[in-house]
């Protein structure tokens, strides 16, 4: 989705967890950079909880 400029916004939580592992990143596959802006944020026993949105063009 990211090569082909698809992506619209993400939304992503972050936990107050450290863990490692041989996981995939959020993008996995080809190069790609896709330029977002926070768009909200939220808190709740330690999690954020954003929103991140593609910039108007």
């Amino acid at each position: 989705l990211a090569e082909a400029d698809l992506i619209d916004e993400l939304c992503l939580t972050v936990s107050p967890m450290l863990t490692g592992g041989a996981a995939a990143r959020i993008l996995n596959g080809p190069p790609a950079s896709v330029r977002l802006d926070l768009a909200h944020v939220l808190e709740e026993d330690g999690f954020l909880f954003t929103r991140y949105v593609r910039p108007l063009r």
